[in-house]
């Protein structure tokens, strides 16, 4: 996501579901978040049974071949980020919140490959960013921050299979703990007066808790079979209430017809994942079905691919480079469960015209509209370009 778009819960809400209401029995009270870090207990250090390496047993890093797709792109993104962009203690500008979920990976997979430390420093301070919100979680979901910490459960987890830190894979359980009881208070899909959820709406914001579940499982801890079934549970929710049976699409809202991109694109990641996880051949078919049926969103103006979004316009010819970068995620998945090449040939074909028409001296713009390229850029959207760059290399 690329702007405040997760569910904003009012404090009241989340601190009765951890069970600490003025009714609950909590005396003394252990709901409030400590505001100043000395008084917390754990200060984001690795969990007490994780024992650090000792310097004599950690093997010297080997430098590796590390060769992206669309080497020139990426290579001036990622120049551009790192040298021009201010970052606070793990908080990059301009980002809209994407940073905490992409940039991590991003930096990782290439610091850990070529063996660069500032790149690996960079993405520890980002991690570190994210564990600070996950542990005031409260309070964060108070403001604007609450799309912040909901995405960045995607770079603790990505972390954690790059670099396989034991502190990452704690702070993503915790996060999950609090998203999954939330999504619980809320029957499952997070649409209520009381939630904010623009503009994405709330089938592609539930699509990505259970997601994030989902790739817990996957990446940290296989044997969470209560996780699966919490985020096999939220995909049934979201089918019930968002499910379009004649179209053959999911809805970004109930009451919302037209079909949209996100949420379409959001649940072939859930479904592609709920396969690798159970095997059940109706998932996989699901999320190739999903593909199928976004296809009238495919726009005939480039010889490359781009997809239509209703994210922030309805110009015909609006596409957000967020949206093209989640597709890519979504065929990028798809491509490892069925090994169709018709997935990769398309994200190829969509980050082609990402290059050439949303990249322009060293940065890819936040949109195209109207024919024309958008005046300003999310800086969390090119992180997670960077990232889907190096995972299409393989």
């Amino acid at each position: 996501m690329s702007r405040a778009a997760a569910a904003y819960v009012p404090f009241a809400f989340v601190s009765w579901l951890v069970g600490c209401s003025p009714a609950a029995d909590c005396a003394p009270c252990t709901c409030d978040v400590p505001v100043d870090d000395a008084a917390l207990p754990d200060d984001g250090g690795p969990p007490d049974d994780v024992a650090a390496p000792d310097e004599a047993d950690v093997a010297p890093c080997e430098p590796s071949d590390a060769s992206p797709s669309f080497p020139e792109m990426y290579a001036a993104i990622l120049e551009r980020l790192t040298t021009e962009v201010p970052v606070n203690e793990g908080d990059w500008a301009e980002d809209f919140g994407d940073a905490t979920a992409f940039a991590p990976p991003a930096l990782l997979s290439l610091g850990l490959a070529t063996c660069d430390e500032r790149l690996i420093g960079l993405a520890v301070e980002t991690l570190e960013h994210q564990e600070f919100l996950v542990r005031h979680f409260l309070e964060v979901m108070e403001g604007p921050g609450a799309a912040e910490v909901l995405i960045g459960g995607i770079g603790l987890i990505e972390a954690f299979r790059l670099g396989g830190d034991a502190r990452w894979a704690a702070a993503t359980d915790d996060l999950l703990r609090y998203l999954l009881d939330t999504a619980a208070l809320f029957g499952d899909y997070l649409y209520a007066p009381m939630l904010d959820v623009e503009p994405y709406g709330p089938t592609a914001v539930t699509g990505i808790v259970a997601a994030e579940a989902l790739r817990y499982v996957e990446v940290v801890d296989p044997t969470d079979e209560v996780r699966l079934a919490r985020a096999l549970e939220i995909a049934a929710a979201i089918d019930r209430v968002a499910w379009d049976a004649t179209g053959g699409y999911y809805r970004a809202a109930p009451e919302e017809p037209e079909l949209d991109l996100y949420p379409n694109v959001a649940l072939m990641i859930v479904w592609t994942l709920a396969h690798r996880l159970t095997g059940d051949a109706a998932h996989l078919a699901r999320a190739e079905a999903l593909f199928d049926a976004i296809q009238p969103l495919r726009l005939a103006f480039t010889d490359d691919a781009a997809y239509h979004s209703l994210y922030s316009s309805s110009v015909p010819d609006y596409v957000s480079l967020s949206s093209q970068n989640y597709l890519v995620l979504a065929l990028r998945f798809l491509d490892e469960e069925t090994g169709d090449p018709r997935y990769l040939e398309e994200a190829r074909a969509i980050l082609s015209f990402v290059e050439s028409h949303l990249y322009w001296h060293g940065m890819a713009w936040h949109h195209w509209e109207n024919d024309a390229r958008a005046t300003w850029y999310c800086t969390g959207c090119n992180f997670q370009l960077l990232y889907d760059l190096w995972l299409l290399a393989g």
